[in-house]
Order: structure tokens, then C-alpha cells, then sequence
């Protein structure tokens, strides 16, 4: 079934995970009862639903249950099944909308990217000013991670990608057109799409390459530790929650909550959702439509663009390399 789902479905090794645990729940739960996956009935269906149900939110019982469901529907494909115990069961409900007001306002994005910039602007002058040695190497280590920061919160806030795309960004993915420089990447369901690097996004990630330059790499990835390995998922997740508490914002920051900023904001500067779906790479409009649906208290009108200091670069050049030779040498 795994691996099924590794070939036919989204591809993405998230929901592959996601798939793998929410039956070994289910299989140890049927180990509790005695019970066999062909001898499952809709009484026992409706059990572990009872038990999903006093342990979890009511969105996290109806993946599980749907995980179930997919499950029996391709026993029942290779007649390892009769029945699909986990159909017509009576789910909980949930409001989709119920996250969608979680995104940072107008003065939250702006402390956001100020905090962002100031960091890397701060960490550029202390390495240029740290004697040769120990005292160099740990500034260019303080401006290795500020860069990369920088370049990874603003890809999610003011490009919309996924944590995961941004971590499996490759150099191939940056892209040179006649009207600008393009990101063109493998997302969610194994979808290609471009997304224009303007505006804030731009000199972060230019900034950014201009640093990784100068670690030995083991990968190709854009983003790579001072060992010149891929970042993991939980590195950029730290860095959004200590962002967060730094500039005091009302959730904390998380990489979907980027994301669903870069959504509401693209949606009110242009009003065109189709746009905002093709940027998010999102199969359904109705998907677009959740993450665009936020209060209107609180935030004000969106300045023109979806990013605030449009191509300010206020710091002058990063560790001797210009944006065009960093981003070629990559």
C-alpha cells in the first residue's frame, strides 16, 4: 500500500510518513483486539473511531480514519478484503477555516523582514571587521546561519513555498528569463511550477548565495549546513519560532503560517485567486479560497506587491562575491 501510494499519489514523502504511522496505529489496535485486517467489521470501524476520538482533534480523527479507508479500498483491489469497513462512518467535524485567520499582520510582516535584513546587515559588518583566526571563523558562522535564514523564511513568506520545496531547492531550480530570475521546482504531488523571485525574496536568496559559496558542499541543495549538508525541516521550523518570539507576534511562526500570509497578501494586492493558486500549486480553487479567508479586523490595506523594502540592500556586498556571480557559481 505504501508503496502504491509512493508511485500513484502525491509522491511526497510527508504524506508517505503520515500514511506509514497512522496504520501502525491501527495495526496495534488491532493487535489489542485480537483481530486480523480481513476481519475487520464496521463494528470495529466504528471502535477505533470512538477510541481516535477521545485522544484526538477531530481533524486529526478524520485522516486517520480516511488513511484506513484508502487502506481497505486497496485490500479490496488485490482481494485481500470483502468490505470496506470505514465507509459512510459518521466523522467529526472540523472548521477548514479554523487556522486561517493565524497569519501576521501588515506591522508583524514588517518587524519580520526588518529583524531578517538587520541580522544579516549586523553579521555582514562583524565579519568584515573580525581579526584572522577563531574570531573570523565564528563570524562567518554567525553570518552563514543569518543569510540562510534570511533566504529560507522570506522563499516561504514572500514566494509561498512549502517547507519541504524550499528544503529540495537544487541550483537547476533558479531559472534566468528575459523579465527576471524564476524559481522552477518539483512541489506537492510532484507538480512543476515557476514562482518569480522579486521584491524582498530576491537579494535574501542572492545574499544567501553569495555565503554557501564558500563551505565545501556535499549536496547540491540551496539551502546546507556549515558542513555543506541539506538542511532539515526541523532547523527551519526552530528559526520561524524564535523569529516569532523576537518580533512578538500574536501566533507563532511556523512555515504554513508563512505561507498563509504570502496567500492572503497576494490575494488582497491582486484579487485575482487563480494567480494565487497557480503560486501556491494548489490542484483545487476551493483549497486557494480556505487559505485566502482570514478576518478582516486587524489588518490593513496591502501596500502594492506582497513584500515590504522591495529590493533594499542596504548591507553592500557579501563576503566579496556580487549577486549575479553567486547565483552562477551555484
Amino acid at each position: 500500500f505504501i508503496a502504491r501510494t509512493r508511485h500513484t499519489k502525491t509522491g511526497s514523502g510527508h504524506t508517505e510518513r503520515a500514511y506509514r504511522a497512522d496504520l501502525r496505529r491501527y495495526e496495534a489496535f488491532l493487535k489489542r483486539r485480537r483481530k486480523r485486517y480481513a476481519d475487520v467489521v464496521r463494528r470495529d470501524a466504528q471502535l477505533y473511531l470512538s477510541r481516535l476520538s477521545t485522544e484526538y482533534k477531530p481533524r486529526t480523527v478524520r485522516r486517520r480514519i480516511s488513511t484506513c479507508r484508502s487502506f481497505y479500498r486497496f485490500l479490496r483491489g488485490i482481494e485481500l478484503a470483502a468490505a470496506n469497513p470505514f465507509d459512510a462512518l459518521d466523522l467529526p467535524s472540523y472548521d477548514r477555516r479554523s487556522e486561517t485567520h493565524k497569519v501576521l499582520t501588515d506591522d508583524e510582516h514588517e518587524r519580520v523582514l526588518t529583524l531578517l535584513r538587520q541580522d544579516v546587515t549586523e553579521a555582514n559588518r562583524a565579519f568584515a571587521a573580525a581579526e584572522r583566526g577563531r574570531p573570523k571563523q565564528r563570524a562567518f558562522a554567525r553570518l552563514f546561519t543569518a543569510a540562510r535564514r534570511r533566504a529560507a523564511l522570506s522563499l516561504m513568506g514572500l514566494g509561498g513555498l512549502r517547507c519541504a520545496e524550499i528544503l529540495n531547492l537544487t541550483g537547476e531550480s533558479i531559472i534566468e528569463r528575459g523579465d527576471g530570475f524564476y524559481l522552477a521546482f518539483s512541489g506537492k504531488g510532484s507538480k512543476v511550477r515557476t514562482v518569480p523571485l522579486v521584491g524582498f525574496a530576491y537579494p535574501a536568496l542572492w545574499d544567501w548565495l553569495a555565503v554557501r559559496r564558500h563551505v565545501p558542499l556535499a549536496t547540491d541543495r540551496v539551502l546546507v549546513t556549515m558542513t555543506g549538508r541539506p538542511v532539515r525541516e526541523t532547523q527551519v521550523r526552530r528559526d520561524c519560532l524564535a523569529l516569532g518570539d523576537r518580533a512578538g507576534t500574536r501566533h507563532p511562526i511556523t512555515p504554513h503560517v508563512l505561507r498563509r500570509t504570502f496567500a492572503t497578501r497576494t490575494h488582497r494586492a491582486s484579487g485575482d485567486l487563480r494567480a494565487v493558486q497557480d503560486l501556491l500549486g494548489h490542484a483545487s480553487i476551493s483549497t486557494t479560497e480556505i487559505y485566502t479567508h482570514i478576518e478582516e479586523e486587524g489588518l490593513r490595506a496591502v501596500v502594492e506587491g506582497t513584500g515590504f523594502g522591495a529590493g533594499e540592500h542596504d548591507h553592500g556586498p557579501i563576503v566579496g562575491a556580487t549577486a549575479r556571480q553567486s547565483a552562477l557559481t551555484t
